[in-house]
């Protein structure tokens, strides 16, 4: 297995916002969340796709989601906060908000919930993930507080 290793501003504690130092910075940081994007992505890519689609839907202990709830919440999460409060853009799939909606349905009940089953809930994350990718490549990083310095970018990276 890769050694898959976060930046160190990240690991430091620091990841989530950087100094863009002026324009021409402005590509460098994009790669840099882009790079931090994709290898959270394979983190848990790497914590979960060796696990047998049975143990991703089933609830554990009732203190933990099923697994499988998480891996849409965090694409759910990343499309609400960067395609559509950054980028303004149409939800995917709005009917599938309140199912991964953390405040809505506590641990204990998500197992009964009309959860994706896991090969959608990764093509679901996949497919916003590519979107936020195009939008990342077209962001100022600058010039609204969600934007500014990448910061709602850092803050997905670490959710």
């Amino acid at each position: 297995m890769t050694d898959v290793r976060p930046p160190a501003d990240i690991e430091a504690g620091t990841g989530t916002s950087h100094d863009t130092g002026g324009s021409g910075d402005t590509e460098a940081l994009r790669e840099t969340i882009a790079a931090e994007l994709l290898a959270a992505r394979a983190r848990t890519a790497a914590l979960t796709d060796c696990v047998e689609d049975a143990d991703l839907t089933a609830q554990h202990s009732p203190l933990m989601s099923p697994l499988v709830w998480d891996l849409a919440h965090i694409g759910n999460q990343e499309e609400l906060w960067l395609l559509r409060n950054v980028g303004g853009r149409d939800p995917l799939h709005p009917e599938i908000d309140p199912l991964y909606d953390a405040f809505q349905h506590p641990r204990a009940e998500r197992p009964s919930l009309p959860l994706l089953p896991p090969a959608e809930a990764r093509a679901y994350a996949h497919e916003v993930r590519g979107r936020v990718l195009d939008l990342l490549a077209a962001s100022p990083l600058e010039g609204a507080p969600l934007l500014d310095a990448g910061f709602a970018f850092g803050m997905i990276a670490q959710h």
